[in-house]
């Protein structure tokens, strides 16, 4: 069984990644710029967060990233021109997160539109529950037995569940 699949799998693991374009992908990494402005200094950074997760800062991997960008150099066809260029590349771990603040007319929208959710599903036959505190940190909370099959529902993010109103109104 191990020869049988193992061995493939991990051949498999092992090969080098096929890239159709290469230049395609690196205009993606700096963000749809031109090639002539993503020069040997850009390129060098960008692999030393893609394999090292370091900024710009000198470092021991020095020569290796000189020679993975000469190798991204062959599979372009081209050598990349000295310097640095104007080429900002997308660096997730190291870039600023742009945040944005909501005022609190916004959140009471929110608490609007979740008050709509609640008249809307009472209307509909729902009954809240809330967990007594001392119940609350338990694992598996006590559920009286029912005949009517459980529902599981999870919903993502966003102005809360009263998108789903019809939907839930119709499994009732």
């Amino acid at each position: 069984m191990f020869k049988a699949v193992f061995l493939p799998y991990s051949a498999y693991l092992q090969r080098a990644a096929f890239i159709p374009d290469p230049d395609t992908y690196l205009d993606r990494w700096f963000l749809g710029a031109l090639q002539e402005e993503i020069k040997h200094e850009n390129v060098k950074e960008f692999i030393q967060w893609a394999f090292f997760n370091r900024g710009g800062e000198a470092g021991d991997d020095e020569e290796e990233s000189d020679e993975y960008v000469a190798a991204y150099e062959t599979s372009v066809g081209r050598k990349f021109e000295p310097g640095r260029g104007k080429a900002e590349s997308l660096r997730l771990t190291l870039d600023p997160i742009d945040m944005l603040h909501r005022s609190l007319a916004w959140y009471m929208c929110v608490g609007f539109v979740d008050l709509l959710t609640y008249i809307n599903l009472l209307r509909a036959g729902f009954h809240f529950h809330r967990t007594c505190l001392s119940r609350f940190f338990t694992v598996f909370p006590f559920r009286p037995p029912s005949s009517l099959p459980s529902v599981l529902f999870i919903h993502g993010i966003g102005i809360g569940l009263y998108p789903y109103i019809p939907f839930l109104s119709d499994i009732n």
